[in-house]
């Protein structure tokens, strides 16, 4: 079945319109780069970002961009065990050597990358960092924002809270929740495209050294918690297999129902004094009384069934009804 994806047509079009030495930067990101690169930390919050929240974000050190929230707690007609809760967000070109609004002019005609569909994780981790809130205008809840659906029967546009449109939006995005990696990886493009937009902040060595963390699983020893990016390739391939296999959706809050019922058996100990909040694309893990022993086996125990996605399977199935996923 001819079912075309127009957004890697419309990128791939746009790729090979660049001159080589460009062409040859791309590549060299996306090929040793890209899947450990990330945006700077600004300062972690708790503080779930609202609908006309405008934040900053740092592609390198010293520098930052503004970025707005156009609809926060997004909840989608046809439920999206992925998407429901997560934040439709645009980030623009104006840049700003300090944390301050004195350069935000949001101009929707010439973003810096297409509309974003984001985890809080981005909040919670410091890469975005709210700096006020400016209720949206009538021009902004009119804009004409849209997405392209990947679907088997065909791909379509929708709204951001999943209904079909009929016609091509103005301003297009991919359907889909970012990663923690997605939106580093999709700026860095853009910036490698218009040098620019960074003139005078070139790659320090540092960031241009790949990550060692696994950027699906985070332990934040500072801040005293371990986070998973359920929105992350790794791990949605498991929620996939999950998902077709035993209709089950392992989102952040299937997640907290199967590791509850697997740690219970499994490894009580970890249980002990555990909190666990899920979000519908993460779920983040502390303890009551901070105990960084104990957070580090859950990290390690947590590392060990991802990087080993058959115990998933084989004990959901040996447990599937025992387990209350309601």
């Amino acid at each position: 079945m001819n079912n075309p994806n127009l957004i890697a047509e419309r990128i791939e079009e746009r790729y090979l319109k660049l001159d080589k030495e460009t062409r040859r930067k791309i590549d060299d990101f996306y090929d040793n780069k890209s899947s450990k690169h990330q945006l700077q930390v600004i300062e972690k919050s708790k503080i779930s970002p609202q609908t006309g929240d405008v934040f900053l974000f740092s592609p390198r050190k010293g520098l930052y961009f503004y970025g707005k929230v156009l609809l926060a707690n997004i909840h989608r007609v046809d439920f999206d065990p992925f998407a429901e809760g997560s934040h439709l967000v645009v980030l623009f070109k104006n840049r700003v050597t300090d944390l301050t609004m004195s350069n935000y002019q949001p101009d929707y005609d010439n973003l810096l990358i297409t509309p974003s569909i984001v985890p809080v994780d981005y909040w919670k981790r410091g890469y975005f960092y709210t700096l006020t809130n400016i209720p949206l205008t009538e021009e902004e809840k009119e804009l004409d924002i849209g997405f392209y659906k990947l679907y088997f029967r065909g791909n379509y546009f929708c709204k951001v809270t999943g209904e079909k449109m009929e016609r091509e939006p103005k301003i297009l995005g991919m359907n889909g929740t970012m990663t923690l990696t997605g939106i580093a990886s999709e700026v860095e493009r853009e910036l490698i495209i218009d040098p620019t937009l960074v003139e005078g902040y070139p790659l320090s060595d540092d960031e241009l050294e790949p990550s060692t963390d696994d950027n699906f699983l985070i332990h934040d020893t500072d801040e005293s918690f371990v986070s998973l990016d359920v929105s992350d390739p790794t791990v949605w391939a498991i929620a996939t297999e999950v998902d077709d296999a035993y209709d089950v959706y392992l989102n952040g809050y299937g997640w907290e129902v199967f590791l509850s019922h697997y740690w219970q058996e499994q490894a009580p100990e970890l249980l002990d004094g555990l909190e666990m909040d899920p979000e519908a694309s993460s779920i983040v893990f502390s303890y009551s009384q901070a105990n960084e022993t104990l957070l580090k086996s859950l990290y390690e125990n947590l590392k060990q069934l991802i990087e080993n996605p058959h115990l998933i399977s084989e004990y959901i199935k040996n447990n599937h009804d025992k387990i209350d996923w309601d």
